[in-house]
């Protein structure tokens, strides 16, 4: 992702516009969801807090599933606890 610090916060902004039953005909999941996958891609761990509260709000199992690899993603050693 490029390294522009507007780059999270227009992220974050496009995601907090989407609701939980947002779709997309390209897409087989959640648009929510499908989003908060991609967050590891910007290698942020400061992003972990904000994606693990995201994780507790999800409707389904489904959408708590894709969050969990991007949350592992952006663990660090101090996250462990």
């Amino acid at each position: 992702m490029p390294s522009d610090p507007r780059v999270v916060p227009a992220f974050l902004a496009a995601y907090g516009k989407l609701t939980w039953d947002s779709s997309d005909k390209l897409l087989t999941i959640k648009s929510r969801a499908a989003l908060a996958q991609q967050s590891a891609k910007f290698y942020d761990a400061k992003l972990l807090d904000w994606l693990l509260k995201e994780m507790k709000k999800a409707p389904d199992f489904q959408a708590k599933l894709l969050q969990m690899e991007p949350s592992i993603k952006l663990m660090t050693p101090g996250s462990k606890g």
